[in-house]
């Protein structure tokens, strides 16, 4: 979950309502990866391919929300590690993004 909600975190700098990040990604998180890359993800983080490839494996299992609900049977979660990673590569990334723009928005630029 964190990975989706630091990626809609950076679409909300970007612009994006709550509704319409509803509206246009559900909990694919390839998408909200895709469309945070178009919104310039990559001034603030590099992504490579191996993560895109990763993120679209785990997003399979992660739209369905079988993360949450456990259905029958079993599921291993592929590249545990490599989430872990991917997570505090966001947070170091976006994390900065999201305070600047908070600042922005009250009107104070000066730090915390």
């Amino acid at each position: 979950q964190a990975i989706e909600l630091y990626l809609r975190g950076f679409l909300r700098t970007r612009g994006f309502s709550t509704g319409a990040l509803k509206k246009r990604l559900g909990h694919d998180l390839t998408r909200a990866l895709e469309m945070a890359e178009e919104k310039s993800l990559a001034k603030h983080c590099l992504i490579e391919a191996g993560d895109r490839e990763r993120l679209a494996k785990i997003s399979f299992v992660y739209n369905g929300k079988d993360f949450n609900y456990r259905h029958q049977g079993s599921w291993d979660l592929p590249y545990a590690n490599w989430v872990m990673e991917f997570t505090r590569k966001l947070s170091r990334a976006i994390e900065p993004v999201a305070l600047w723009n908070l600042q922005e928005s009250e009107g104070n630029t000066s730090s915390c």
